[in-house]
């Protein structure tokens, strides 16, 4: 019986960390069990937590240090039914619960669909005789609360709300200027005619050249000098 306690406690954990319920700090409940309490402490913490003298002999005293670090509610489970109507309060909104698992899983059950996170204790002596408990599960659990709230507080306000049972209207984009048809492929654009055509099959015919100014004549032997004929 106390493996199917184990289990329903870290179901009932992974199932409130999936629904991710956040909570002020003045709205988050530290319960605990009275047996954490020293046995041999005569002090009275049932009625009022605060007669704690805080001698630091027992764990009282770092859950009182806790509740006054992060500014939550603390209060210790004397009882089932007063604990769960503490639980059951409108005002609280989250609670971190320490105790066997038996305990929890009764407590759980009769407690839903309120969000708990289940911090089992520790039995160095036995059931409900000077228990202890992790101090850094219970931190883990009041963290997962609380800054998960303040995460969310932080977050800018939407400037655009949307309205109930109507889906947001998707915002039309502009129309590109050169649209393409369905089932065609666009139609490229017409390169400027070219000055010169070149005909099919033919070679292009190739510019004549200027004239030149000045003609070579053809090559001839220079003619011979005729010598002046002698006097007699």
């Amino acid at each position: 019986m106390e493996i199917i306690d184990k289990k329903f406690v870290s179901l009932n954990n992974l199932m409130t960390r999936l629904r991710k319920k956040k909570s002020p700090p003045e709205g988050l409940l530290l319960l605990f069990p009275h047996c954490i309490q020293n046995s041999k402490c005569k002090q009275n913490i049932k009625h009022d937590i605060n007669e704690c003298i805080r001698c630091g002999k027992c764990k009282v005293k770092d859950l009182l240090e806790l509740s006054e670090e992060y500014g939550i509610s603390i209060a210790v489970a004397s009882g089932g039914r007063i604990a769960l109507k503490r639980v059951m309060a409108k005002e609280v909104q989250g609670v971190v619960a320490i105790a066997c698992e038996k305990e929890l899983r009764t407590g759980l059950m009769a407690a839903m669909p309120k969000a708990i996170y289940a911090v089992p204790n520790q039995r160095p002596y036995g059931y409900c005789v000077d228990t202890d408990v992790y101090m850094d599960d219970v931190i883990k659990a009041i963290k997962f609360f609380v800054k998960s709230y303040e995460k969310d507080s932080d977050k800018p306000a939407v400037k655009e709300k949307v309205e109930a049972g109507k889906k947001p209207v998707a915002k039309k984009k502009t129309a590109a200027k050169g649209k393409v048809v369905a089932g065609k492929r666009p139609v490229a654009k017409k390169k400027p005619a070219a000055k010169e055509k070149v005909v099919a099959g033919k070679r292009p015919v190739a510019k004549k050249k200027p004239a030149v100014k000045e003609k070579v004549v053809a090559k001839k032997r220079p003619a011979a000098k005729r010598k002046p004929k002698s006097l007699p």
